[in-house]
């Protein structure tokens, strides 16, 4: 840069003043200069100083961060090395690197029913017997993602449904918001995996019911906007009318029975692909899982199901299509419900598996749904003995790997390719 300076007394001749304060034909300028020498030295210095407390505070927060990110991840997204034998410690090895997607969690509920929905008035930092869910143990069992169920009851279809619905939303990203370090809200798998990999566990929800959208597809729209990304077509209820319902459930409380999808139940569907929200088909009845495997064009799931041919009751799957998430309730494991244990829960995934094939097969626990659970897996800390056993059945990692969340999220990244594509 340049600076003309004018001779005083209005001398016409002018000199180019360089940055080293030389003249035009290199000569360091008059005395009359000095100050501002002086004061570009202050300002050279002070700026050299600005840099240099930038860059320690940069490097500060660097190193601050890097130990946070150490402390919280536990390995994530760390070059994995050779897994150990002992099954334990390679179930848990391969929990570091893939995060676990359980499908159904009920915690939000049990917040309305024991805490007002006043998540202030719960603390997941501790263990308490009022909730199987909390943080300790969900660290504990390598819990990577959950998919929150933000159900309301039968009851309110017609009434406040909608209103509880968003109440069950809100309660989700109310505890996002409060564990920060812990929960953080997600919307398509690329975050899942992202947040899992910066050690977070990644939030996302599904609606537990058609009779939740109150018969209007525009309420659809909307708790989809919010973040809703299954919805399960119906709960122990018909959807719609009682009298003339648009989904049939596996198991009404009243109304009909052995009640498939009507039009409207069919447009729904379509309006799920559409907007990119998976198709749930637990609770069903076998009409409306036939007819929506008719109509979807995104690949179906079962969010808390188990096979029916081990456990023969309407709410298990039958033969077909879709992918399972094996679910811990014990009256859908062993007739009855009970002595249900781990051992039963390893028989359904390796039916499944085996008869079907690991890429049709996931985890839906349905913790905080139920109020027995089966021996060995009481809370979600018990995941990697699930994962364990399964590897001494000689379950391959890469099932393994597929069940933890490989299944799921592959079938939310299709429905979100559907989206796109309509």
């Amino acid at each position: 840069m340049e600076v003309a300076l004018t001779k005083p007394h209005g001398s016409p001749s002018s000199a180019l003043l360089r940055e080293d304060g030389s003249g035009a034909g290199g000569q360091v300028a008059s005395s009359r200069l000095t100050p501002w020498r002086r004061w570009r030295g202050h300002i050279l210095v002070g700026l050299l100083v600005m840099v240099l407390l930038a860059a320690g505070t940069a490097g500060i927060a660097a190193l601050v961060s890097a130990a946070k990110n150490k402390k919280n991840d536990a390995g994530h997204g760390a070059d994995p090395g050779p897994a150990p034998a002992e099954p334990l410690a390679r179930a848990r090895f391969l929990m570091r690197h893939t995060p676990l997607l359980d499908a159904h969690n009920d915690l939000p509920w049990e917040i309305r029913n024991k805490a007002k929905l006043d998540v202030n008035a719960v603390d997941l930092t501790v263990t308490s017997p009022a909730y199987q869910t909390d943080i300790p143990r969900m660290r504990e069992g390598e819990l990577g993602a959950q998919l929150w169920s933000v159900y309301t009851a039968c009851a309110s279809q017609y009434k406040d449904a909608v209103r509880q619905t968003l109440e069950a939303i809100d309660t989700v990203n109310a505890l996002a918001r409060k564990y920060p370090e812990t929960l953080a809200m997600a919307s398509n798998a690329a975050e899942v995996s992202s947040l899992f990999a910066r050690g977070h566990i990644a939030s996302l929800m599904g609606m537990e019911g058609g009779h939740q959208i109150d018969s209007s597809v525009m309420a659809l729209r909307q708790f989809h906007a919010l973040g809703v990304r299954y919805m399960t077509l119906t709960h122990n209820c018909n959807a719609g009318d009682p009298a003339a319902p648009w989904a049939g459930s596996c198991c009404p409380i009243s109304g009909p029975t052995n009640v498939g999808l009507s039009e409207f139940g069919r447009n729904v569907v379509a309006e799920m692909n559409r907007m990119g929200m998976m198709v749930d088909l637990s609770h069903t009845s076998v009409e409306t899982m036939s007819d929506a495997l008719d109509v979807t064009r995104a690949p179906p799931i079962f969010s808390h199901s188990n096979a029916r041919a081990l456990c023969d009751v309407p709410r298990n799957r039958p033969e077909g299509g879709g992918v399972v998430c094996v679910t811990f309730v014990p009256g859908f494991l062993v007739p009855g419900g009970v002595n249900a244990s781990l051992s039963n829960v390893v028989d359904h995934i390796m039916y499944i598996g085996n008869r079907i094939g690991y890429d049709h097969v996931c985890i839906g626990s349905d913790f905080d749904g139920v109020e027995t659970l089966p021996a060995g897996l009481a809370t979600p800390a018990d995941y990697p003995d699930l994962f364990a056993e399964l590897i001494r059945r000689g379950v391959s990692d890469d099932n393994i790997n597929a069940i933890l969340s490989g299944n799921l999220l592959r079938v939310l990244a299709a429905t979100e390719r559907r989206r796109r594509t309509s």
